[in-house]
């Protein structure tokens, strides 16, 4: 039995049973044990009577660095009845196990040093085995920085989220004489109880839609329906093994989504158009392509975005402030069916129901960025120390070295802060957003060095567009050279229906 619908409802959410196993609002607030206390008063135990901000962020977050403006504000709007902390984890470790005094501690240090008087609170950090970010980020269910956890009077979890802003509205709520933890409960119930409205297997029960072999839904995004991390490709899961990953396998699941990504996901590659990963700082090993074929990289093969060849393009016009022009669209098929170019086929088919256009991929030569080294420079940037493992050191006038590196290194970090990233930096700028390339023709390790001051100068910047200039001309200073040029690739073509 096939479903295809053109609808203006939507679906699904995480289910009790995952989510009940979670820190929630009304928990009791883990100990906090950093590896060290790095500024302000240590509080390992929260105190009856007090409220305490728990933010936790790292060095080389954006986010975290533009939200510590707002922290030392309610440090200091509410210093006598407020405490506020914030814990760096997920740090990069390149140290041996016995180190005493780990790098990324020293980097924290310093980090926070220059900071100065922008953090006017405590200030910690986790230890090597990631101790706090378990018994906090992990067990409440997040991922990744930056989040922040607000504890009561009574040391139990009222509040956890990422903004600042949000969190100081919260604080002003428990100021006030009427405040319960029942309230702070309440209103997180009512926040998940919306997830699960707006999410887009809702449109008839669970046993309802396991009883269909084939079901595929369009819908209209409403703009308060949350819950559902989009892919920017279509992805099987079938390697999965995670279960919130696996309750993907054999469905394509996207909210809020701009009808350009929709059919770039429809007729695109079905691998991720990223550049493939730069060095690991926890493993310390690149993906293995053949064993986790999942983790391949279509990076280059395809031009990022659908080009219009429409009369009347205003549908395709769409941002992320707005809900205009976005739209849910929800898959299911039979597991053996489940095969990335299965689903894309029943996408592709829905689309076409659903708007009517035709679509071409062709190949085409489409501008592109190319990293080279001139020959005077190639002996400066080969590695000094071959065979030797990645190693990353800061010294005390803040230059950091980094040895046995790889030029995909540099690539993924180009990709990240100005291609087609999901910061989406020069989204709706191709001429300035294309795929970057190595063509050094280097194939050994390399090593090059930065100043730390450098670096905290790009993630400074609110606008990462505005730091491409610098970062090139840091690029040439280490060796490099980047050049505009062309190169053939696949193109999803849009085009008005045929008379």
């Amino acid at each position: 039995m096939l479903a295809i619908l053109c609808l203006t409802k939507t679906s699904n959410a995480q289910s009790n049973k995952e989510q009940s196993k979670y820190l929630h609002v009304g928990d009791k607030a883990p100990e906090l044990k950093p590896f060290k206390w790095i500024k302000g008063q240590p509080t390992s135990t929260f105190k009856n009577g007090q409220i305490y901000v728990v933010a936790f962020g790292a060095t080389w977050c954006a986010p975290c660095a533009a939200a510590i403006p707002d922290l030392t504000a309610i440090a200091k709007n509410y210093q006598s009845d407020v405490t506020v902390m914030e814990v760096f984890v997920m740090e990069e470790q390149n140290d041996p196990p016995n180190a005493k005094v780990p790098s990324y501690v020293l980097k924290v240090e310093k980090y926070v040093e220059k900071k100065g008087d922008k953090m006017q609170y405590t200030v910690a950090v986790d230890d090597a085995a990631g101790t706090i970010e378990k018994d906090w980020i992990d067990a409440a269910g997040k991922v990744g920085v930056p989040h922040i956890f607000i504890i009561d009077r009574n040391g139990l979890i009222a509040w956890i989220g990422s903004n600042p802003k949000a969190a100081e509205k919260v604080i002003i709520e428990m100021l006030k004489s009427n405040y319960t933890i029942s309230s702070m409960v309440k209103r997180d119930s009512l926040i998940n109880s919306m997830q699960v409205e707006y999410n887009p297997l809702q449109l008839m029960d669970n046993e309802s839609l396991d009883r269909l072999l084939y079901f595929s839904q369009v819908t209209i995004y409403k703009g308060n329906q949350v819950g559902i991390e989009n892919y920017p490709f279509v992805e099987n899961f079938r390697w999965a093994q995670d279960p919130e990953l696996k309750e993907r396998q054999g469905r394509i699941q996207v909210l809020g989504e701009n009808l350009r990504r929709l059919y770039y996901m429809a007729y695109g590659d079905t691998l991720w158009n990223r550049p493939p990963q730069m060095y690991p700082p926890y493993s310390g090993i690149y993906p293995d392509t053949i064993k986790n074929p999942h983790q391949r990289r279509s990076y280059g093969k395809y031009w990022y975005r659908p080009i219009l060849e429409v009369k009347d393009s205003s549908l395709f016009e769409a941002n992320y402030t707005s809900p205009n022009n976005r739209f849910n669209y929800i898959v299911k098929v039979p597991l053996e069916k489940a095969s990335s170019s299965f689903l894309q086929k029943i996408m592709q088919h829905a689309l076409k129901v659903c708007f009517g256009y035709e679509v071409l991929v062709i190949e085409k030569m489409m501008p592109c960025w190319e990293l080279t080294v001139p020959e005077k420079n190639m002996e400066r940037l080969i590695t000094k120390t071959k065979g030797k493992p990645y190693k990353r050191t800061v010294n005390q006038n803040g230059i950091t070295y980094i040895t046995n590196a790889k030029v995909r290194d540099i690539i993924f970090q180009l990709e990240s802060r100005f291609g087609n990233s999901p910061l989406g930096n020069l989204t709706h700028h191709p001429d300035k957003q294309p795929p970057f390339f190595d063509a050094t023709g280097i194939t050994s390790d390399i090593d090059y060095s930065y100043n730390e001051a450098f670096y905290t100068k790009l993630l400074e910047e609110k606008n990462i567009r505005n730091t491409f200039p610098d970062y090139k001309k840091w690029l040439e200073e280490i060796g490099f050279e980047l050049r505009q040029s062309e190169r053939k690739m696949k193109v999803v073509v849009i085009r008005d229906p045929k008379e």
